[in-house]
């Protein structure tokens, strides 16, 4: 419904409708167009396209991978402080670095990195090493392998200063548990580094193969059907 007001000028009536405002023109449009930043930039969060996420694909290998010989460093370093007898920390020492060689080698290097070594005695006595590669099977997590292989080198280094420590200061007790360590871990390292250059050779002998195959057969392609032009 509206009300009639008489005008003041006397040239008619002016007419509102109740619940309605008085009509008014546009506003201009702005100069400029203002952007508003998501909400979860402006609290703080970084976008999602910045987030790094690493994923693992054998989490609890990894942890096993590190855990024993890690354990036997601990090991080493507390019970020679606080444990005067050196039966005892040769025993668990060399305990942890058993397991922790069995492991790498069974375990850990098949999930971790596709590889896998033994040997093998064959009936004339000789030994034969063997080695066996996954990665044309499987792709490789590059965290997982950068891990595995540096446990192996950081725990041939951590190994090495504790020999010259032990060298230094006359404790040739210690020593002999340091040439342990140092035995296992160097020969894992081996056969590892040995497997992963056999699978490497591998690999180059299966892409020169295969380029050659694909040589040939352009080559007879372009011989046969250019003669048939």
């Amino acid at each position: 419904r509206g009300v009639v007001f008489p005008s003041s000028g006397g040239g008619g009536e002016r007419v509102f409708f109740a619940g309605l405002p008085n009509p008014r023109p546009p506003p201009p449009p702005p100069l400029y167009k203002t952007t508003r930043a998501p909400l979860s930039t402006m609290e703080g969060q970084k976008p999602a396209a910045t987030e790094i996420k690493i994923t693992l694909e054998h989490p609890i290998a990894l942890l096993f991978h590190l855990l024993f010989r890690v354990l036997a460093i601990v090991s080493y370093i507390l019970l020679a402080l606080f444990v005067d007898s050196f039966v005892v920390v040769f025993v668990t020492v060399v305990l942890l670095l058993a397991v922790d060689f069995w492991t790498v080698k069974n375990v850990t290097g098949r999930l971790l990195v596709g590889l896998r070594w033994w040997n093998e005695v064959k009936e004339d006595g000789e030994t034969e090493w063997k080695y066996e590669s996954l990665r044309g099977e499987r792709p490789v997590n590059k965290i997982e392998a950068i891990a595995f292989w540096g446990g192996l080198l950081l725990s041939i280094l951590v190994w090495g200063l504790f020999g010259l420590a032990a060298i230094i200061q006359l404790h040739f007790q210690w020593v002999l548990v340091i040439i342990v360590a140092e035995a296992l871990t160097i020969a894992n390292f081996y056969g590892y580094a040995r497997c992963a250059k056999a699978a490497r050779d591998e690999l180059k002998k299966m892409a020169k193969g295969y380029i050659s195959k694909q040589a040939v057969s352009m080559a007879s392609e372009y011989a046969f059907g250019g003669g048939s032009e």
